[in-house]
């Protein structure tokens, strides 16, 4: 953790696939409200992104801590600024052995796409680390999911048997991806979503 407190990178790559990688999307539309003041780079492939930027803190998250891609970008990122968040695996493993920052968590009977909060927060935790001035709202006290049920289910009701298209603004774009998976992954539907204006140029021509 004292290589995190003394680092001082240009930007913050955050790896993942799947459920794990939208914390990346969820990381870079809320870098504002959380206060991180460099670029936040979202990479779901293996390897690492191609950019310009020179001290990059590198976030590698694996719900699983087994996923290919991200296990492979990790070996690519040898000796470079690293953070890891898993649930176990290989992954956290490695990291374990190569004493690099590790936030880990219980997966009990979670799905990855079930385990977002789980995610964020242990990467917002090392972003801390590197950041101390970043804002981390604790929402588990004000947020009830059991107050959103009934909402919840009526909604099913009438997306039930049909393709969902999911649009939002280009700020909340990270929710409407995070319902897309959802539908897909958990409830075996087919769903789609993208951004307004982009949509404007796009699917509306259609």
């Amino acid at each position: 953790l004292k290589a995190l407190e003394k680092a001082r990178p240009d930007a913050i790559f955050v790896i993942g696939m799947g459920g794990s990688g939208t914390i990346g999307l969820l990381l870079k539309n809320l870098a504002k409200d959380v206060n991180i003041k460099i670029p936040v780079i979202p990479w779901n492939d293996y390897g690492l992104p191609s950019t310009s930027f020179k001290k990059p803190l590198i976030i590698l998250i694996s719900f699983s801590g087994n996923t290919q891609e991200t296990i492979d970008a990790f070996q690519k990122a040898k000796n470079q600024l690293l953070g890891v968040v898993s649930g176990g695996g290989k992954l956290s493993q490695i990291a374990e052995k190569s004493k690099i920052p590790l936030a880990s968590f219980e997966k009990n009977n979670l799905a990855p796409r079930q385990a977002n909060g789980l995610m964020l927060y242990g990467a917002l935790g090392i972003i801390k680390k590197v950041f101390p001035e970043t804002a981390i709202r604790d929402l588990s006290k004000t947020i009830q999911p059991k107050n959103y049920q009934i909402f919840g289910k009526k909604i099913a009701g009438k997306i039930k048997n049909k393709t969902v298209l999911i649009y939002a603004s280009t700020q909340n774009g990270h929710l409407g991806y995070l319902w897309k998976i959802h539908l897909n992954e958990t409830a075996k539907a087919m769903a789609f979503n993208n951004v307004v204006s982009e949509m404007n140029h796009n699917e509306i021509v259609g």
